[in-house]
């Protein structure tokens, strides 16, 4: 691939003001650790075209908010039919969706940081200054189906390991289903959902797999 054309898919890239993306997915996948070590699991953060491998708990929507805003931002970057993988020890690989080309972009660089995979996003596909600090400053919604909310965290983890259980089998729109809290008045709930999406139309088609599977929710912004 020549350097002409990925500056070419770039600016096409860059010119598209609406994130088009498939509905981003939230998944937790084990990672293996000695009996004496306190490792945490990995994060798989996914969308259509990135996925980030970060080690932390369960975030809050705050959280995931940035995470996914860093990596809509980063997704606008990619030629076409690229994808991204970007791993909590600091790779950065790219490959073309026919499974055979791969390259590593960066060795080294900060994998705990989302807004350092965009950086070195950019840096290493040659992303002009402007059209990466233009990128930078958009903001992408986010969309989340929230299933249920309690007062008591304990009942809201509950519910979400139960839910997750229970659409283990689903892969529409999402892979897994979470907890996060939110202040309401003087008192904190904890709200179950399912899916991040970047478009209110995914969200919405999740919306009803989720309630054809007996889990009516509600879509709201994450």
């Amino acid at each position: 691939m020549s350097t002409h054309s990925l500056s070419s898919a770039l600016r096409n890239a860059l010119a598209a003001l609406t994130l088009t993306t498939a509905a981003l997915t939230l998944l937790l996948a084990p990672s293996p650790a000695s009996a004496c070590d306190e490792e945490l699991d990995p994060l798989v953060l996914q969308t259509a075209r990135v996925t980030v491998e970060l080690e932390a708990w369960a975030p809050e929507a705050a959280q995931l908010r940035e995470w996914f805003q860093w990596m809509a931002r980063t997704e606008k970057l990619l030629p076409p039919d690229y994808t991204l993988h970007a791993s909590m020890w600091g790779e950065l690989r790219l490959c073309h969706d026919d499974g055979d080309t791969c390259r590593n972009l960066v060795n080294s660089f900060d994998g705990y940081d989302l807004s350092a995979v965009y950086d070195a996003t950019a840096t290493a596909l040659g992303t002009p200054k402007k059209g990466a600090a233009w990128l930078r400053a958009r903001t992408f919604p986010t969309w989340t189906v929230q299933l249920a909310s309690s007062p008591l965290s304990e009942g809201a983890h509950a519910l979400a390991d139960q839910l997750d259980s229970d659409l283990g089998h689903m892969r529409v729109g999402h892979t897994g289903v979470g907890v996060f809290s939110a202040e309401r008045g003087n008192e904190i709930v904890y709200k179950v959902f399912a899916g991040v999406y970047t478009s209110r139309a995914h969200a919405q088609a999740a919306l009803v797999d989720l309630d054809e599977e007996g889990h009516p929710g509600l879509v709201r912004p994450l």
